[in-house]
């Protein structure tokens, strides 16, 4: 098990974190910013992942933040936790997005990932390959495996908040992950 007491002490703070944000956004409307300076770099990140240009992303996020903010009222911490809840809604209007126009996935978030903090030239041309060849092995995995690897990656979620924004238990998430990661090798790997 990765992660061991530390993981455990940090999904606690986050939660009571979390619990905190939402009961003062509650209580006071103006204090939602905090929750938006806490997940908004994240949504936008995983949007972005999943979206064609930086104008969808910013649109979506900016509906995924409206959204959540009307709903907020609803919310009862406990049910699913915060970063779920937020990326469910994100998920959802990334799917309304793609119902409305041509599906694409532009992976240029993902390439950070890849990125040294200031490669020299032979670096930014092999990384640049990389990048090709990550962005083709990706478009050859199917929309399941796609997704679930923006929300870990581009939305950086753990695996129970996966499970809980895509309504899948924590062991099909696990597995999905795993599936999805495995496949993505395969194709990267074929790629001449």
């Amino acid at each position: 098990m990765t992660g061991g007491v530390f993981a455990i002490a940090h999904d606690v703070s986050e939660v009571d974190d979390d619990r905190k944000l939402v009961e003062a956004a509650q209580a006071e409307p103006t204090a939602f910013a905090a929750i938006y300076h806490r997940y908004g770099n994240r949504v936008y990140v995983y949007v972005r992942s999943r979206v064609a240009s930086d104008e969808d992303a910013l649109d979506i996020t900016q509906q995924v933040f409206v959204k959540s903010f009307k709903a907020l009222p609803r919310y009862r911490h406990g049910s699913v936790p915060l970063a779920a809840w937020l990326f469910r809604i994100a998920r959802n209007a990334v799917v309304d997005h793609q119902r409305r126009t041509r599906p694409a996935v532009d992976i240029d978030a993902v390439p950070m990932l890849l990125r040294e903090q200031s490669p020299g030239p032979e670096e930014s041309a092999i990384q640049g390959e990389d990048v090709k060849r990550l962005r083709a092995a990706l478009l050859k995995l199917d929309k399941t495996k796609r997704e679930v690897l923006a929300l870990r990656y581009g939305g950086n979620l753990r695996i129970r908040e996966i499970a809980e924004a895509t309504g899948k238990s924590e062991e099909a998430t696990k597995k999905q992950l795993s599936r999805a990661l495995k496949s993505l090798r395969q194709c990267y790997d074929s790629i001449p």
